[in-house]
């Protein structure tokens, strides 16, 4: 089976967002596709709070509420927004806020494959955990191209929002310390404008259905399974490849985080390799990690944003972008796989290939 007919497989998996029964099924279906190629493949069940958005709805309403507070009672308000600022900015570094926390627990999979060649050859010297999700994100009007370019150029929306909820904060305290002036009903506007839109869109993404995610997630898995076969098949002379295709990753990106870190693994013995959306666009690949940065591989066309959550194991990112630097139809109805660019699969498997040799050779 190829990356294509692994696509059109994963999206028969219709509404499969995060900690759903088709997303369950999906895994059930990549386990039993490993399974079924000879390889040691197992799921492991983890528990996540996937309400992230309704997460933003509360803090996002709790921050605009004080600013309206805090003209008549100054202390409520500073109280409100600044609790909200500080749920918004665990949000926003991608950790479980104390809102979240509330929220019941639900279940996700994830599949695994151990490293191949591992137990064989001693020598190895780098598990390559090939990393991708499988579950399909929400609509939202807010994920439309022109307000995904903007985040692109923002980077942290969420954490735009905690900025915007700590002005409102600031301004409450001046209040309450007996400032009453213009200035500072004006500098309170603007702030408080942005986060009763955030929770009108907020509101939206939580209550819309999951996309089809042919792109958005099926592409990054489809990728993720035909290079750990191609590494298995070929295997490098000192990297060991491994499979997580992990769930829940547009509700809980933490997920992922706290998987790799209950592994336990040594930071100079394991590189992640997260594979983002590879179904249109143009490959390319990025790391924060300076030796992974030195890696002697060359792509054009925008970068993907580096893995920011893999705790501390080096980590590279590949993905394809359009020449807009935003994945496209992400989070749309139309991220359908007959939408999907075979060019563009066989150009990110080409590069991640090229990513594997240039990291086998450094270790060499």
């Amino acid at each position: 089976m190829d990356a294509r007919d692994a696509i059109e497989r994963l999206c028969e998996f219709e509404d499969r967002a995060a900690c759903t029964d088709a997303e369950r099924r999906a895994a059930a279906w990549l386990h039993d596709r490993l399974r079924a190629d000879g390889h040691e493949a197992w799921v492991e069940t983890r528990w996540v709070r996937p309400q992230r958005w309704a997460t933003v709805v509360l803090a996002a309403a709790t921050a605009a509420g004080g600013s309206l507070v805090s003209v008549a009672v100054p202390v409520a308000g500073a109280a409100a927004a600044g609790a909200a600022a500080v749920v918004l900015a665990f949000e926003a570094f991608g950790r479980v806020s104390p809102v979240r926390m509330l929220f019941a627990r639900r279940a996700t999979q994830h599949v695994l494959t151990e490293a191949a060649g591992s137990g064989v050859a001693e020598a190895r010297d780098v598990t390559l955990i090939i990393a991708a999700a499988y579950d399909a994100p929400r609509r939202g009007a807010i994920f439309a191209a022109r307000w995904r370019r903007l985040a692109r150029t923002v980077r942290s929306p969420l954490g735009w929002l905690a900025g915007c909820a700590a002005l409102v904060t600031a301004a409450a305290g001046a209040r309450a310390a007996g400032v009453d002036a213009t200035w500072l009903g004006i500098a309170q506007l603007l702030p408080t404008a942005v986060l009763i839109v955030a929770v009108a869109a907020a509101i939206d993404v939580a209550l819309s259905p999951a996309s089809p995610g042919a792109n958005e997630s099926a592409s990054a898995a489809a990728l993720a399974l035909a290079l750990h076969a191609a590494l298995v098949r070929d295997p490098p002379a000192r990297v060991a490849p491994a499979l997580l295709l992990h769930g829940a990753a547009s509700a809980a990106p933490e997920a992922l985080r706290r998987h790799l870190r209950g592994e336990r693994l040594d930071p100079r013995a394991a590189v992640v390799l997260a594979v983002r959306p590879c179904g249109a666009g143009t490959p390319a690949w990025a790391s924060r990690h300076p030796q992974l940065r030195a890696l002697d591989v060359r792509a054009s066309g925008p970068r993907p944003t580096p893995p920011a959550a893999t705790g501390s194991l080096p980590a590279l990112a590949l993905g394809c972008l359009d020449e807009r630097g935003v994945v496209p139809r992400a989070h749309q109805a139309d991220d359908l796989p007959e939408h999907v660019d075979d060019a563009a699969l066989a150009g990110a498997l080409a590069l991640a290939l090229d990513l594997v040799d240039a990291l086998d050779a450094t270790l060499a």
